[in-house]
């Protein structure tokens, strides 16, 4: 592929992110059943911070962080 991307260039080299290899590790576990049912349980969690925000109003709900 070096050739057909960078022709005109002295050294043909095809960046690659740092996280590259971080992702190479990532990518099969994503397609496993335990990471979809994990994804699926986080989600219904995470929708409910958005409710509870607006219904105890941000005076008495503090929360640190993420």
């Amino acid at each position: 592929m070096k050739p057909r991307c960078c022709p005109n260039t002295p050294t043909r080299k095809i960046a690659r992110s740092l996280y590259e290899k971080s992702r190479e590790v990532a990518r099969p576990i994503a397609d496993t059943a335990a990471h979809n049912q994990s994804r699926n349980d986080r989600k219904k969690v995470e929708v409910r911070f958005p409710h509870l925000k607006r219904i105890l109003t941000p005076d008495r709900l503090r929360l640190r962080g993420r």
